[in-house]
């Protein structure tokens, strides 16, 4: 289950990526910047639930072991 979700956060960052090229290269088309910033929102609040998750997870390995 590890490497799913590795694989679905690279290959979400790696569309995140190519929505951004695409953006800039053709301004006109909105669907581009509509998925960038999606992407962004997704990967921004996943980035940051694991973050507190593994912060928590850290915090009461510390406490345990003093």
């Amino acid at each position: 289950m590890k490497y799913v979700i590795i694989l679905i956060y690279a290959f979400s960052i790696i569309v995140y990526g190519y929505s951004v090229h695409m953006t800039s290269v053709e301004p006109d088309n909105k669907l581009w910047g509509y998925i960038c910033a999606f992407l962004f929102v997704i990967v921004a609040i996943w980035s940051v639930k694991l973050y507190v998750e593994y912060s928590k997870k850290n915090e009461k390995d510390t406490d345990i072991s003093q």
